[in-house]
């Protein structure tokens, strides 16, 4: 502060700079059945190339070697019967229900899937017989290193030099004027000099200035190799599966979980899961998680969907570098959403402080419409929000160019952000706002691809 004011200023800048990727993928698909059962193997090759990237030769070796790796080529008994041609559902789902790494790209994955087939004495969705599919899926995954930058701190001035006061003196021997000098760390001082003449003349100065500190954090995402095992039972209401895996980051991170999700044909739906990381992250951390639904018929074209969950994050990282800094990712919440015709309203509720870590409290309210069946229109506002870094209302749009399955899709997106970086010396609140847009084009449906 100075006596212009007694306010601080605070701007915050974001600059993302993105390295162009280019994915070029084949599946080769096999499925053999006899009069009894029907066996699935699934082959996945990609080839990414980094425009910019760290070790571009090595991941290009790495690739194309894993291009001569063999199909997936399931094994099954003939029969002297005639083949089944009623091959179970559940094992397509069971292959898509496989569990992949997100935000990863695929150089190789395969696996294989084995079910029995329908049979006419199956009259309920609890008789038909459940599929399994078991994979191992190598990949670059993203690690992301934060670190904060030494910062820079000056003075600004606003305002002229002007004098608050000038004195002097000069003299030689025979006056009062005392002085003691240090040059060159040897000191001098008048009681010890003869034949002297000393001249000293001082102004104080005063200027207004505004006292400025610049801080850097730095993220710098990096792609690293990525080997998992993974697998699922995919019956007619539940799922089951498991996955391991190893990151090759330059600190190896190592990991185990299973998920379990099971939906009653009475509209209860069921979700718990747990997952484990040797040397956690920001990104990669253990966490146990799980919710609970139901869903109301309301009528032919509505519903109403009551369910709670939570999220306990355990060992999430909670330092950059030397600096402690917590980002929570625990939530307590509970919802309610009605579904009617081409509407959907949607609200949750977050309790803050109930798991460590955690979020605090929140309000959301969603709305959407889909007025034709290519297009939807969303937008979302919460009102109550005490998080620091928070995000109180935006809007998006959803445009599928045509009514097929893996036709292009385009959607932009707008939300408002805001930062909360607490209060200054003089106990201003320091609140920055930005205005967020995103232009997404997007072709085929990654999750489901068949």
């Amino acid at each position: 502060g100075n006596s212009q004011s007694q306010e601080t200023d605070f701007q915050r800048q974001e600059e993302i700079n993105y390295t162009l990727a280019g994915t070029f993928s084949r599946v080769h698909q096999v499925i053999k059945a006899n009069d009894t059962e029907a066996v699935l193997g699934r082959t996945i090759r990609g080839f990414t190339i980094f425009v910019d990237g760290k070790n571009p030769w090595l991941n290009t070796i790495i690739q194309a070697g894993a291009q001569l790796l063999p199909d997936v080529i399931p094994d099954l008994e003939g029969s002297e019967n005639p083949a089944n041609s009623n091959i179970n559902r559940n094992l397509f789902l069971a292959a898509n229900n496989t569990r992949l790494p997100s935000s990863s790209f695929t150089i190789y994955s395969a696996g294989l899937g084995r079910a029995e087939s329908l049979t006419p004495n199956i009259t309920s969705l609890s008789q038909i017989p459940r599929a399994n599919y078991h994979s191992l899926w190598f990949g670059l995954s993203p690690v992301i290193q934060r670190n904060y930058e030494d910062s820079e701190t000056f003075y600004q001035p606003t305002s002229p030099q002007f004098a608050l006061a000038n004195a002097g003196a000069e003299g030689g021997g025979n006056s009062n004027v005392n002085l003691v000098s240090a040059v060159n760390q040897d000191t001098y001082s008048t009681a010890n000099l003869q034949n002297f003449h000393t001249q000293v003349y001082l102004n104080f100065l005063q200027q207004e200035v505004n006292f400025v500190k610049e801080n850097i954090y730095r993220e710098k995402m990096r792609y690293y190799p990525h080997l998992s095992f993974t697998g699922d039972w995919t019956g007619s209401q539940y799922l089951i599966r498991y996955y391991a895996g190893i990151i090759a980051s330059e600190e190896v991170k190592l990991y185990l979980g299973t998920d379990y999700t099971r939906n009653t044909v009475n509209g209860w739906s069921f979700r718990s899961g747990v997952i484990g990381y040797l040397n956690p992250d920001r990104d990669y951390y253990s966490q146990v998680w799980g919710n609970v639904g139901k869903t109301i018929r309301l009528s032919k074209n509505a519903n109403l969907t009551l369910s709670s969950g939570f999220n306990y994050a355990i060992d999430r990282d909670t330092k950059i570098g030397d600096v402690v800094s917590i980002s929570p990712a625990s939530e307590v919440a509970i919802a309610t959403r009605l579904n009617w015709g081409i509407v959907s309203i949607g609200l949750t509720n977050y309790f803050g402080g109930i798991l460590p870590n955690s979020y605090d409290n929140r309000l959301l309210a969603e709305f959407s419409i889909s007025p034709i069946k290519t297009l939807t229109l969303s937008g979302y506002i919460a009102p109550i929000d005490e998080t620091s870094s928070r995000s109180l209302y935006g809007a998006g749009m959803i445009w599928q160019l045509k009514n097929q399955y893996n036709s292009p899709t385009l959607s932009f997106n707008w939300q408002n952000q805001q930062y909360d970086y607490g209060n200054d010396v003089f106990g201003n609140k320091l609140l920055v706002n930005d205005n967020i847009f995103t232009v997404l084009f997007r072709v085929g449906h990654p999750a489901n691809p068949f």
